[in-house]
C-alpha cells in the first residue's frame, strides 16, 4: 500500500536549531513515523545487533573513531572492529534512519519496511537500519587531518546528509 509522505520543519528549543522532520505513513492504520535524519551506528549500537543483522557480506563504517586519528571503526562481516580501519580506504556506507516516535508506534525490533529502493529493519526504539550498503566510500579522504576520524567532520556525514535530502521525498511501503 503506497501512502503519501510529507516534510515540515520544527524548532528544537533545547538545541536551538531547525529540525526537518519527514513524516511518513507506513501502514493501513495510518501510522506515522517521524524521520528526523540519518546517521551511522556507533560501536556500542552495532555490538548490540544480532550477527545476522551485522553480516551483510560487506565491511561498513560506524561513526565511532578508531584508536588512531587516521582510523574509524567498522563492521567486518559480523565482527565489530573496535580498533578501526584507515579512514581513506573505501568501505560500505550503511545508514540508520533516526526516528523520533518509533517507541510510540506498534512496530517492534526486527520489523521491516521499504523506503525508496531499500529495505529497513527496526533495530531499536530510535533507529531503522538499512539492510545493505548504499555506497562504498572512504570515511575521510584526508587521513592526515587532526580530526580525520571524527564523524561530524567526515566525508561520509556530508554524503549521508545529501543522500537523505535526495531520498526523503520517496514513498514508504510497510511489509
Amino acid at each position: 500500500m503506497i501512502i503519501d509522505s510529507f516534510s515540515f520543519a520544527s524548532v528544537d528549543r533545547k538545541e536551538r536549531h531547525i529540525v526537518k522532520v519527514n513524516k511518513i505513513i507506513i501502514n493501513k492504520e495510518q501510522q506515522e513515523l517521524d524521520i528526523v535524519g540519518v546517521t551511522l551506528l556507533s560501536v556500542e549500537e552495532a555490538a548490540k545487533l544480532s550477527p545476522e543483522i551485522r553480516n551483510i557480506d560487506d565491511w561498513w563504517w560506524l561513526c565511532s573513531p578508531g584508536i588512531l586519528q587516521c582510523e574509524a571503526t567498522l563492521v567486518s562481516h559480523e565482527i565489530v572492529d573496535y580498533a578501526g580501519h584507515d579512514v581513506d580506504e573505501a568501505n560500505g556506507v550503511r545508514p540508520a534512519l533516526q526516528i523520533s516516535n518509533l517507541g510510540d508506534s506498534n512496530l517492534k525490533e526486527g520489523d521491516k519496511f521499504k523506503w525508496g529502493d531499500y529495505t529497513w529493519t527496526i533495530i531499536s526504539d530510535q533507529y531503522a537500519l538499512c539492510d545493505k550498503c548504499v555506497a562504498l566510500l572512504p570515511f575521510r579522504e584526508d587521513s592526515e587531518a587532526k580530526d580525520a576520524n571524527v564523524y561530524e567532520k567526515s566525508d561520509i556525514k556530508k554524503y549521508l546528509d545529501q543522500w537523505y535530502e535526495d531520498k526523503k521525498d520517496n514513498e514508504l511501503l510497510h511489509q
